[in-house]
């Protein structure tokens, strides 16, 4: 029964990293971790792991400046740097030396059935993206 309480804890932990986005030398010492948890409780295994993208940041430059400004323009308060919104497609860009920079509504309903935003939202947003594009094409 240990064992078996062993590798249903282990198999949570995997499935977490696979949700997170980490460096990938944080992840490959996660993973050897995780491996020695088992060795060291006897259960065979076989782990093959793929690493489809790294997780970015993007220092401050001409973009995101603008940006920044942009959406404090708009609401009245500076934006929150934060790589907390889920997987990004900016993962693949980044690495080819562009700044990336994502700037959208909030969507608490995202991929699901009824996924909605408001009118307000929206407006707010095609004003920051018009503030964005005058302070970059001036």
């Amino acid at each position: 029964m240990r064992r078996k309480a062993v590798l249903a804890a282990l198999l949570v932990f995997v499935a977490g990293l696979a949700l997170r986005p980490m460096a990938e030398s944080d992840l490959f010492f996660h993973l050897k971790t995780g491996q020695e948890i088992l060795r060291r409780h006897g259960v065979r295994f076989s782990l093959e792991w793929f690493l489809s993208g790294e997780p970015f940041y993007t220092a401050a430059g001409t973009l995101s400046e603008a940006v920044s400004a942009a959406v404090q323009e708009v609401t009245g308060a500076p934006p929150k740097r934060s790589t907390g919104g889920g997987t990004s497609d900016g993962r693949f860009i980044a690495p080819l030396g562009a700044q990336v920079v994502e700037l959208g509504v909030v969507n608490a309903s995202i991929h699901k059935v009824d996924e909605c935003v408001t009118l307000a939202d929206i407006d707010a947003l095609h004003r920051m993206y018009v503030a964005v594009l005058k302070r970059l094409l001036a």
